[in-house]
């Protein structure tokens, strides 16, 4: 392939996600129309094929209040901290569309590795390091019992 040779046929690819269902609907569309629109002012033609995937995903607010202290009592309120969103599109997003949801990280780096070393997970040399899946579960079942009291002293 050269930079200087307009080829036939072209593919992009690429990754959309919005932390609103709204607003990626808005972006696929106006993907669509200015594809639509370049293509055509310029003689061509073009397809768009738009696979949505996993919707992002999100915690629910009421719940990460009254959740995140379980978290502290559990790991420490120097390893618990809230984050800027993130566009993390996981199978877990689907059961958020129909209830709300708590996701959070159990933290699997291995403890001699630095966190500005750490691999992340979708990475072939990722490594997870087991140690973390006994207080993992512990979490889990704490955050369920502290949920469903919490549930049934409404």
């Amino acid at each position: 392939m050269r930079h200087n040779i307009v080829p036939e046929k072209a593919l992009l690819r690429g990754t959309i996600r919005t932390f609103d269902a709204k607003v990626r609907t808005q972006v696929h569309d106006k993907i669509r129309r200015i594809v639509k629109q370049l293509s055509e002012s310029q003689g061509a033609t073009a397809t768009v094929r738009i696979d949505r995937g996993a919707p992002v995903t999100y915690n629910d607010a009421a719940l990460t209040t009254q959740l995140v202290p379980t978290l502290e009592e559990i790991y420490g309120t120097e390893q618990v901290m809230l984050t800027t969103p993130m566009g993390l599109a996981e199978d877990f997003s689907w059961f958020q569309e129909k209830v709300p949801g708590f996701y959070f990280f159990i933290g699997g780096r291995p403890s001699d590795v630095p966190p500005s070393e750490a691999i992340p997970n979708h990475s072939p040399f990722f490594y997870v390091d087991e140690a973390a899946l006994p207080l993992g579960v512990h979490a889990m079942s704490r955050l369920a019992a502290d949920y469903l009291r919490d549930i049934k002293a409404q």
